[in-house]
C-alpha cells in the first residue's frame, strides 16, 4: 500500500529531522565541554555533559509531541526537554530514597531482563539506539515514581483478578492480517488482473506483473502484518478482507488515495490476499499479574499525579543549579530580598 508506507515514512523522517534539527543547534560549546563536566546539580546529585548529550542523542520527534489530534509540540528545545527530564529523574530518585521507596536492585534487574526480551527493546539495543544502562536507568525512574505514588496503599490478589478481568481487552493480542495486495490506478488492466488470478496464477506473480505498489510490487505484493484496527487500512479494504478467509483473494475494491503530498485523492483498485488470519488472544493471568497488580495498585492510589505533586513540592524544596549555557532558567530560581 504505498501511500500508507510512504506517509509512515515521511513521519519517520520528519521526526528525524526535527530531533537533528533541534539537537544540532543548541550550543557550539558542546565539543568544548569535557564529558565528565557537571552541566547541572540536583541537590548532591550532579549531572554530567556525558548524561546530557548522550540523551540528546537519544531524543525522538516523539519526544516533541505533545497530541496528535490536534497536532501540538512542545514549545521547547531539545535542550530544555532533556534538561529538565534528567533533572526530574534525579529528583524522583532522591526523593525515593529518602522515603525509603527506592526499588531494589534485584527488582530493576529482573524487570530489565524481561524488557530486553521485548521486540520493541531488543531491536533499539540492537540498533544502538538505546543502552542497556538507559533502560536500567529508565525502569528504575518508573518504579520510584510508581512507589511514591501507591505510598501505604495495599491490594489484594482478588483485586488485581478483578483488574485483569475487568481490563481484559488490553491484555489481549489483537487479531493480526497478513496481507498481500495488488493495486493499479488503470481500470484498463481489472480484466487482465481477474482473469489471472481466476486461472490460478500464483498472487505474487499477478502482484508482480500488475501491482503499482513501488513497495511491495517486487516482493509479491507482500504488505505485512495490520489489525482490524489499523488506521493505515481503508474501511473499504477492512470490509472486503472480513468476506474472506485465509488464502483467499478479495473482489476487486475501488478507493479514493491521495498518492502525492499535497495533490487530490485519486481513484485506485485493490486485490488483497488474506494469507494468514490469527485471531485475538487474552495474555493468560499469570503471564501479566505484575502489571495487573502495579496498574491496579497506582488506580486505587489516585494516578501518577500523587507521584508528580510529591515531586513539586521536593522540587520546590531543592536547590538546583544548572551551569550548562542557555538553560539556566531551569535551576531554581534566586530567592527575592526582603526590605531591610
Amino acid at each position: 500500500m504505498a501511500h500508507f508506507r510512504a506517509m509512515r515514512r515521511i513521519g519517520r523522517l520528519a521526526a528525524a529531522l526535527l530531533a537533528l534539527a533541534l539537537t544540532s543547534a543548541p550550543h557550539a560549546a558542546r565539543a568544548q565541554i569535557s564529558p565528565d563536566a557537571t552541566v547541572a546539580q540536583v541537590n548532591d546529585t550532579p549531572i554530567t555533559a556525558q548524561e546530557f548529550y548522550d540523551r540528546l542523542q537519544q531524543l525522538t520527534g516523539r519526544d516533541f509531541v505533545v497530541s496528535l489530534n490536534p497536532l501540538r509540540f512542545i514549545p521547547e528545545d531539545s535542550g530544555q526537554i532533556v534538561m529538565n527530564s534528567l533533572i526530574v529523574e534525579k529528583l524522583t530518585l532522591q526523593l525515593a530514597s529518602k522515603s525509603n521507596l527506592l526499588p531494589s536492585e534485584a527488582d530493576v534487574n529482573e524487570a530489565l531482563g524481561r524488557a530486553k526480551l521485548q521486540q520493541p527493546y531488543a531491536e533499539l539495543i540492537a540498533r544502538h539506539m538505546l543502552t542497556e544502562n538507559t533502560l536500567r536507568n529508565t525502569i528504575r525512574v518508573q518504579r520510584a515514581r510508581l512507589n511514591l505514588a501507591t505510598e501505604g496503599v495495599k491490594i489484594s490478589p482478588e483485586e488485581v483478578e478483578a483488574f485483569y478481568k475487568k481490563h481484559i481487552g488490553e491484555y489481549t493480542i489483537p487479531e493480526r492480517w497478513t496481507l498481500s495486495g495488488i493495486l493499479t490506478r488503470n481500470s484498463e488492466s481489472l480484466p487482465q488482473i481477474a482473469a489471472a488470478l481466476k486461472a490460478g496464477t500464483p498472487f505474487g506473480d499477478v502482484a508482480k506483473k500488475y501491482s503499482e505498489d513501488p513497495n511491495t510490487k517486487d516482493n509479491g505484493g507482500k504488505i505485512g502484518i495490520l489489525t482490524p484496527e489499523s488506521p493505515n487500512l481503508p474501511d473499504a479494504l477492512k470490509q472486503a478482507i472480513r468476506k474472506i478467509k485465509p488464502g483467499q483473494v478479495t473482489d476487486v475494491v475501488k478507493i479514493e488515495m491521495t498518492l502525492n503530498p499535497g495533490q487530490p485523492p485519486v481513484p485506485v483498485w485493490y486485490y488483497v490476499k488474506l494469507e494468514a488470519d490469527d485471531p485475538a488472544k487474552a495474555r493468560p493471568f499469570e503471564d501479566v499479574r505484575e502489571d495487573a497488580q502495579a496498574r491496579a495498585l497506582l488506580e486505587k492510589a489516585g494516578g501518577l499525579q500523587v507521584a508528580d505533586k510529591k515531586l513539586v513540592a521536593f522540587r520546590g524544596a531543592s536547590v538546583i543549579k544548572v551551569t550548562a549555557p542557555g538553560y539556566e532558567s531551569l535551576g531554581t530560581p534566586p530567592k527575592a530580598k526582603t526590605a531591610g
